[in-house]
């Protein structure tokens, strides 16, 4: 049937078809690009593998599994699939035109890179690198930097995006390292593994180019006292981001790193606790540019207060069930919130996340921050019907005359209460002409409501086979 119809027409049922099983139930796909679908249906027929090819090469990921001391099954397919595929991209110049990111997982132990299969595996890679003109993005986790693969990538004049994670440099490798020039890429991600100085230096002398205007350091780099930088290579810079662990003084190396990025207007601050603040403060001469802040509630209002700060995102690095192990109990913190609104301008983006839904809090949002244009509540615990319902919830919807958008967590037994979704929603757009989107979340993925997305995941609900997705979303 697929091969009656025009090109254009099949491939667009594959990416349906891709995006349906990638988004159907809640998994990890950091790691996997696109579906086991798009696999099997490119083995069906030559027509089909030529219209799956671009999908599958678009965004690929190479799981070398080099660690010897895990030999299972799984790990030595992903190791041959990584060999394939680095091979048929060799053989094959229009495949290498259709990549644009690549992620690189090493999975193995440093001390064990020395194995065949490893030389042999990272050879291929620095070979095929240098031909991938058209690749944007390019991630390396848990593999070592050498002076090879830094050649090769060099050579990548297309990448933007540049992202080395648990990634470290053997010692015999430093002084190869020593006098190369720094990295092209004009955003950078570098959270290496803990080495010794001189490895650490490594690091620093690549992340220092002129080009720079995104930078992310893990915590083993903030806390590397020696971080060189000159505030001529930092000038760009208008993104950073920094990883911070409870250890004392890390938080005055970092701010001193922030200190000499005046330009920055999006700050990332990433904690191992979220309620954690700094016991260092932030200078008031310190970020003047700062709009965009990304990171934990602790320290919020040394980032936020006399800054122009107009989009705060609380939850970017909350894992699963943060909120509730440290306190981030949404209905007692209305003096938080009012920390928030200290800054320069109005706030128009607000994300944060909540155990228990209080009807004050929601008033407390509308009365500090009536400008806000995009409201985004991370459910962490049970969701309240009433809260939402009652006088005071409406109330607070009708106040926020701008808000286009309103992202509202919940757990899955609320999203299949149909009656309870149609009723309160129409009472919102009643009240609040401005606002367009409203987004709810099942199985940790967005839906917008009223949409075909929505009516799928309302209907394929077999415990409410008596809904009626079909009703108006208005």
């Amino acid at each position: 049937m697929l091969q009656t119809l025009p090109p254009e027409i099949a491939l667009f049922i594959v990416e349906l078809a891709d995006e349906a099983e990638r988004f159907s139930a809640a998994k990890d796909t950091s790691l996997s690009f696109h579906s086991n679908v798009v696999h099997q249906l490119s083995l069906v027929s030559r027509y089909l593998r030529d219209i799956t090819l671009p999908i599958i090469f678009q965004a690929l990921t190479w799981n070398l599994g080099l660690n010897p001391l895990l030999q299972e099954p799984a790990a030595s397919k992903r190791r041959t699939n990584a060999q394939a595929c680095a091979r048929m991209l060799l053989e094959r110049p229009e495949l290498r035109k259709l990549v644009r990111t690549l992620r690189i997982h090493g999975e193995n132990p440093k001390d064990n890179f020395d194995s065949e299969d490893a030389v042999e595996l990272y050879s291929i890679v620095s070979e095929v690198l240098p031909l991938l003109e058209d690749v944007r993005v390019l991630e390396f986790h848990w593999t070592p930097l050498t002076a090879g693969l830094h050649r090769a990538i060099q050579s990548m004049a297309s990448v933007s995006s540049l992202s080395f994670t648990e990634s470290y440099v053997y010692e015999a490798d430093v002084s190869k390292l020593s006098n190369i020039p720094p990295f092209a890429a004009k955003e950078l991600k570098i959270e290496p593994l803990l080495q010794n100085t001189r490895a650490l230096s490594v690091w620093t002398r690549l992340i220092s180019g002129p080009a720079i205007t995104s930078l992310f350091l893990g915590h083993n780099m903030v806390a590397f006292h020696n971080l060189n930088f000159h505030k001529a290579s930092l000038a760009s810079l208008k993104k950073a981001g920094v990883v911070i662990r409870w250890v004392p003084n890390e938080e005055k190396k970092a701010l001193d790193f922030l200190a000499k990025c005046p330009e920055v207007e999006d700050l990332k601050v990433t904690f191992l606790r979220q309620d954690r603040k700094i016991p260092v403060p932030v200078s008031d001469t310190s970020l003047p540019r700062l709009s965009i802040y990304r990171g934990g509630y602790g320290c919020a209002e040394e980032f936020i207060t006399g800054r122009p700060v107009y989009d705060i995102d609380l939850n970017t690095a909350l894992r699963p069930r943060e909120p509730a192990l440290h306190g981030w109990m949404g209905h007692d913190n209305g003096p938080l919130l009012k920390v928030l609104s200290h800054g320069t301008v109005p706030v128009r983006f607000l994300r944060f996340a909540v155990t228990t839904w209080r009807a004050s809090l929601l008033l407390t949002v509308s009365e500090l921050f009536p400008e806000l244009e995009t409201l985004r509540i991370d459910n962490q615990g049970n969701f309240i019907h009433e809260t939402w319902q009652k006088d005071d919830g409406v109330a607070a919807v009708s106040r926020l005359r701008k808000m286009r958008q309103l992202f509202v967590g919940m757990s899955e037994r609320n999203f299949e209460d149909i009656d309870w979704q149609k009723g309160v929603i129409t009472k919102w757009e009643e009240v609040n002409p401005t606002l367009k989107e409203v987004w709810l979340t099942r199985r940790e993925r967005w839906i917008k409501y009223g949409t075909k997305d929505w009516k799928r995941s309302v209907r394929a609900d077999p415990r409410r086979p008596e809904a009626n997705p079909e009703g108006s979303a208005s």
